[in-house]
């Protein structure tokens, strides 16, 4: 399963002039049949642009109508609910982990997410924020896109 972080999500989504959209929405195409997916994560992260730009409504529509999604998985914490406490101190403990290899608290929600689910590449534009920081593969969407082993 592939994942794509936020970045390449917004600019398929609103950044449309970006001189990086042509080859960004190319890539989340191309791939979409071999089983990608987000973290919910990611979407709160959409929904905070949007909200920040006065468009709450629309981020809150964003998030739903990717949960209800056919062609994309939205990957959520997998955490046992024993108790209130047994989940925040295993949440925090996941990121924790994370955050410790040098990763901010936004990202390594992300990566936490990812690694649990063992996806096999994460697609970002932010490449180098966490090149040998995971196991998961990280590249960039043009990357991505002139290798057809991945696909």
């Amino acid at each position: 399963m592939i994942l794509f972080d936020s970045d390449v999500l917004a600019i398929c989504h609103f950044f449309t002039h970006d001189s990086r959209y042509i080859i960004t929405k190319q890539c989340v195409d191309d791939l979409k049949k071999n089983g990608i997916a987000t973290t919910i994560y990611n979407l709160f992260e959409l929904a905070g642009i949007l909200s920040s730009g006065g468009k709450g409504e629309l981020g809150e529509k964003i998030v739903n109508t990717y949960l209800n999604a056919r062609d994309i998985e939205v990957l959520f914490p997998k955490v046992g609910f024993i108790s209130e406490d047994h989940f925040w101190e295993e949440y925090s403990r996941g990121v924790m982990d994370v955050i410790k290899r040098g990763i901010r608290y936004e990202d390594a929600k992300i990566f936490w997410v990812a690694e649990i689910y063992e996806v096999s590449l994460i697609i970002t534009w932010n490449k180098r924020h966490f090149l040998e920081k995971t196991a998961v593969p990280v590249m960039r969407p043009e990357e991505c896109y002139n290798r057809p082993s991945i696909k």
